[in-house]
């Protein structure tokens, strides 16, 4: 199913992209790379699971590869756009996140980042499960 793929891609990319572009800051951008990378492994996992011929391929199968494809995208895409959310608004409300031993500079780019990921890695996590599906009843 290859719409179940490229929504994990797309859905990935456009978060990570968005996070790195809008984020104004070069972790936050660093810290997107991972997002990005989430939605290419769902893709390969859904393309290997798919069989070479018509059988061992049914509808549940075909489902739960799209909506394992959607969940990772979707995630992904939330994810990045927690990066740009959450660093804007621990900077404008000047929110420490971290021990004083990291720069201030650094602590909203930081944790927002990381939470961005957590969203994702979410996102992936619940696509492996959904793309385990087959096809007996």
């Amino acid at each position: 199913m290859v719409a179940a793929d490229s929504l994990a891609v797309a859905g990935c990319t456009l978060g990570a992209g968005y996070g790195a572009a809008a984020s104004g800051s070069a972790i936050s951008a660093f810290m997107s790379i991972p997002i990005a990378m989430f939605g290419l492994i769902m893709s390969v996992i859904i393309i290997g699971a798919i069989p070479a011929g018509q059988t061992g391929y049914c509808a549940k199968v075909g489902y739960a590869h799209f909506n394992a494809g959607l969940a990772t995208g979707g995630c992904g895409l939330a994810g990045g756009l927690t990066i740009v959310g959450m660093a804007q608004l621990l900077r404008m409300h000047k929110i420490k996140c971290f021990p004083k031993q990291v720069p201030a500079e650094y602590q909203a780019p930081v944790f927002s980042g990381l939470l961005g990921c957590g969203f994702a890695l979410f996102g992936l996590i619940v696509g492996l499960v959904m793309s385990g599906a087959n096809c007996s009843a």
